[in-house]
């Protein structure tokens, strides 16, 4: 039997680590094989599993990843709503705390002020990017409950390598917010330890479209990238040093109420600083494979979110430090009679602190202690049984919680596909039922976060939070058709997810001027919808067209949650002139949104093109022009108001962005 899918090789996969071992591309068809017999595939491979490689990423220009993640369906980029200059991704109408993101197979702590920023990972240390929709808390735990974004880095060590980027980008009707990127990636064997080395730096100037107002419309920002890795051969056992370093400096101006008639001039400033340290053993025991992984990881914001430049000093300085360690032991794919079983234990435990400093003159200084040194532990227990019976795969999971606050918790989960071939055609049926877990994070319960500098309003934490718990539904349909010279990918998926207790940020009350929110519980939470793809190639010419519908709705209230659009879709053309040249044109559409509970504010609808050449020069030059947002779909330029504005829309228009690449290998 011959199975056609762009979704799953049957081959060895990593639990909790590489969701797939096969290089796919969003663009082209990867075509398999399998029989009857028990093999592994994906770790959900009964789910639909979207692929970005970073090929993918070279012929759409990427520089980090929140640009390359949105033209999943069904996956949208919002910015943080603590920082400017930050990305979270929503999947399935679940917000960025319920999207468990991996680099290797390992969660990045995201109890810091702002969560992790997709826009500060740079495409040029990734292979390639996997996502899984839908809950999947049985094999990856808590935050897992809205989807997974596994990053795969680069590993390939056949020979020396090196690759050099550099791209910057102007707006088309301004000369600020000019924006410039360098990326290098270096790696070589120095006698039996593999090295490899990746450094990037992603800049843009402050930009404003409106002299009358103080409040501007873009920030300053400098994010960088180091990342070194060594590994050896220990008799049959891999092992190896991995640490990535993230600093992150974003600078904006915005303008505060003084009086009922006047406005002054608010800097904000955050500056965090992440460092990344992993140590991990991996090889063969028996006809199995053991992994295990000791990840240490520290983070620190430092944000200034209410300095007047009028003054010598700043008015509130807030620190946060986190500091988490965890320890995955996993032993994956044991064959016992016809069965594949993986099983795996995680002991993790996170410490955070908060302060404030405040100062209102020169010599008047305070200091508040807003999260004493707080620790929250964990320690999950999962296993996972893959079975084929006739065309059918089966894969029964679930995963052990025990919280120290919240107690324990059995996420069990079940995933079914079919399979089968006609001809030249092939053909996946999946479906699957999942239960999802979520604590709440220490920044949901604790943390007080002043945006008294943009538009006079606080976000504070809520103690009395309970854990997300969620239900999902997932069933879809993949038809592919392959012929020499052409190629077609069809394929639907219908979702529901039911959540009880889904935290969302909700306004609570309004003091004096100042309006305060905070983190509540939504008792009876519904996201459903459908996803929509076709990929098609003929020839030279290859089109990809994406739409998903998507409501999310609080039951108790018949109301939409804020902020989730309810269409999405992507449309790309790629035209191959010749060996040296292709011309990409790329639209994405965004629909209206609700901003607010009450659902009487809305953000408007957009679509944004970008038109892009790649040219190839030699075997190891290559350069690339685009025109991004070329119709200048834009929100209104920022203006000095009282009341919080919230509107979806780029604040980047139009804007021309070229760039070099050279490779060696």
């Amino acid at each position: 039997m011959m199975i056609v899918s762009e979704i799953s090789a049957k081959s060895s996969s990593v639990v909790g680590g590489d969701l797939t071992s096969t290089l796919g591309q969003t663009t082209e068809v990867i075509e398999v094989t399998g029989d009857s017999t028990p093999k592994s595939g994906l770790i959900d491979a009964p789910v639909k599993v979207e692929t970005l490689s970073s090929e993918y990423f070279k012929q759409q220009q990427y520089q980090d990843l929140s640009q390359a993640i949105q033209d999943i369906p069904g996956v949208m980029i919002q910015e943080g709503s603590m920082s400017p200059a930050s990305s979270q991704a929503l999947i399935q109408g679940f917000g960025e705390n319920s999207v468990l993101v991996l680099i290797d197979g390992v969660p990045v702590a995201q109890n810091s002020s702002f969560g992790f920023d997709l826009s500060q990972m740079a495409t040029s240390n990734i292979e390639r990017v996997e996502v899984i929709k839908g809950a999947a808390s049985s094999l990856y735990g808590s935050q897992a409950m809205g989807g997974v974004i596994n990053i795969v880095t680069k590993r390939n060590f056949e020979g020396p390598r090196f690759q050099l980027e550099a791209s910057g980008a102007s707006l088309a009707e301004n000369d600020q917010a000019q924006r410039r990127n360098i990326q290098v990636l270096a790696q070589d064997r120095l006698g039996q330890v593999k090295v490899k080395a990746n450094f990037s730096q992603r800049q843009q100037d402050l930009f404003d479209r409106d002299s009358t107002s103080l409040n501007r419309d873009g920030a300053e920002f400098t994010k960088r990238q180091a990342n070194l890795r060594l590994e050896l051969l220990i008799g049959k056992f891999n092992a190896y040093i991995d640490g990535l370093h993230s600093s992150n400096d974003v600078k904006s101006e915005s303008s505060r109420p003084f009086s009922s008639n006047s406005f002054g001039l608010i800097q904000n400033r955050t500056e965090s600083e992440n460092i990344n340290l992993k140590v991990g053993l991996e090889g063969k025991v028996q006809n199995g494979d053991l992994r295990a992984i000791l990840n240490l990881e520290r983070s620190e914001d430092q944000l200034a979110l209410n300095d007047r430049l009028s003054t010598p000093f700043t008015e509130t300085l807030k620190n946060t430090e986190t500091l988490s360690r965890r320890l995955d032991l996993q032993y994956k794919t044991t064959k016992i009679s016809g069965h594949e079983l993986s099983a795996g234990l995680l002991l993790r435990d996170n410490t955070v602190e908060q302060r404030t400093l405040s100062q209102s003159s020169p010599d008047m200084t305070t200091e508040t202690q807003d999260v004493p040194k707080k620790t929250l532990s964990s320690y999950e227990f999962f296993a996972q049984d893959t079975f084929w019976w006739s065309s059918f795969e089966v894969s029964p999971g679930a995963r052990y919680q025990y919280d120290r606050d919240f107690g324990s918790y059995v996420a069990p989960k079940v995933n079914f596909a079919y399979f089968t071939d006609i001809g030249n055609t092939g053909l996946k049926s999946w479906f699957s039922v999942g239960t999802g877990y979520r604590a709440p994070s220490v920044k949901e319960r604790f943390f007080t976060l002043d945006h008294s500098s943009v538009a006079n309003y606080i976000v504070v934490g809520n103690e009395n939070l309970r854990p997300e718990e969620s239900l999902s539904f997932q069933l879809g349909q993949e038809v592919t058709w392959s012929m020499p010279e052409a190629s077609l990918n069809l394929y639907g998926n219908l979702f529901i997810n039911r959540i009880n207790g889904l935290i969302e940020i909700n306004q609570r009350e309004n003091t004096g001027s100042q309006t305060v929110f905070t983190y509540q519980n939504f008792n009876e939470v519904e996201s459903k919808g459908l996803e929509l793809g076709i990929k098609a190639k003929y020839r030279r010419l290859q089109a990809t067209l994406n739409a998903s519908y998507t409501e999310t709705i609080d039951q108790s209230t018949s109301r939409f949650i804020a902020n989730r659009p309810l269409y999405l879709g992507m449309f790309s053309l790629n035209f191959q002139v010749s060996q040296k040249v292709s011309l990409i044109s790329l639209s994405r559409y965004t629909g209206n949104s609700f901003v607010n509970s009450a659902n009487d504010q809305i953000s408007p609808a957009f679509m944004t093109t970008d038109l892009k050449l790649n040219f190839t020069i030699s075997d190891s030059i290559s350069s690339f022009i685009s025109l991004n947002n070329a119709f200048n779909a834009t929100q209104p330029p920022a203006q000095d108001t009282v009341e919080p504005v919230f509107d979806g829309r780029p604040m980047r228009g139009r804007e021309v962005f070229i760039g070099m690449r050279l490779a060696r290998f």
